[in-house]
């Protein structure tokens, strides 16, 4: 789905989108700022709501075509005021750019795993060069792929660019599988749960349009992909489980009242996923 209007994109992205600009047409904005670029989507309503607060912006790539020879993300990450900063271990290479001017904000490049995801030894693939920098290997990209909202942000008075955001309804059911990895820390699984119910609020007047971009969903989500999230929504959409329950402070926090029980949260994500489930056939395979 493409916005013909040009939008505002936030400052503090600004420099993150001019460094990628090159290959813009081969990235995707997901994670958390693709769910605060979402308030901006023709379909959003009004949320007055704050934000889950995020300090990282997460770049996928890999939607077309592989990176072009001689790109430099060093070079251009550089010069919109970012370094470069190893994570990874001496067995496990990685990394991030780290904002000079405030520290606190990171850009973490990721690509999809395609096929097996493991080397002909059986190693599994977790790093990528691209640019000339290691790039994470992350499962599950695949899924928000799947019909990217594509709009045109202005970045200064005189410069527009095209962008494309993981679609809202790929976004949800990511974050939903997110929130039953046992090897993700509960606090992370907990935003995870918030994003799904800000997400569902976000687009509650308009979920069959926002159903209707995203035509191709059933056909690119596979079988396994359908048991994982059908397995997540009984797993995480529960009074009692323990995500709902660490989500509830958080949004304490957030919001500065507790908006809602437990029981309530659940009874709004599930009301939420009942058409999205629908148009995946879960529980049909």
């Amino acid at each position: 789905m493409t916005q013909h209007a040009p939008l505002r994109l936030p400052a503090t992205l600004v420099p993150v989108i001019q460094a990628l600009e090159q290959i813009l047409e081969d990235v995707l904005v997901v994670g958390g700022w693709a769910h605060r670029l979402h308030r901006a989507h023709p379909l959003a309503g009004a949320f007055d709501e704050a934000p889950v607060q995020t300090t990282d912006c997460d770049i996928a790539f890999g939607l077309k075509a592989p990176a072009p020879q001689g790109l430099d993300l060093l070079l251009r990450f550089g010069r919109e005021g970012f370094d470069f900063e190893h994570t990874g271990t001496e067995f496990q290479e990685s990394g991030l750019f780290r904002s000079r001017a405030d520290p606190t904000f990171t850009v973490q490049l990721l690509v999809p795993r395609r096929g097996s995801g493991t080397t002909r030894a059986g190693e599994a693939i977790r790093t990528r060069h691209l640019g000339g920098v290691p790039v994470e290997v992350l499962r599950g990209l695949d899924l928000l792929e799947i019909e990217p909202w594509r709009a045109s942000w202005a970045v200064s008075s005189h410069k527009r660019l095209d962008l494309s955001i993981c679609h809202p309804v790929p976004f949800v059911l990511g974050k939903l599988l997110l929130t039953c990895m046992p090897n993700r820390a509960i606090q992370h699984r907990a935003k995870d749960l918030i994003y799904v119910l800000d997400t569902i609020r976000l687009f509650a007047d308009h979920e069959d349009a926002l159903l209707r971009a995203v035509p191709t969903l059933a056909a690119r989500v596979g079988r396994t992909q359908r048991r994982e999230i059908r397995a997540a929504h009984e797993e995480t959409l529960r009074p009692e489980s323990e995500v709902v329950q660490r989500a509830l402070p958080l949004l304490d926090e957030l919001r500065g009242a507790r908006p809602r029980l437990a029981a309530q949260v659940v009874r709004a994500c599930r009301e939420g996923f009942a058409p999205i489930l629908e148009a995946l056939a879960v529980g049909q395979d």
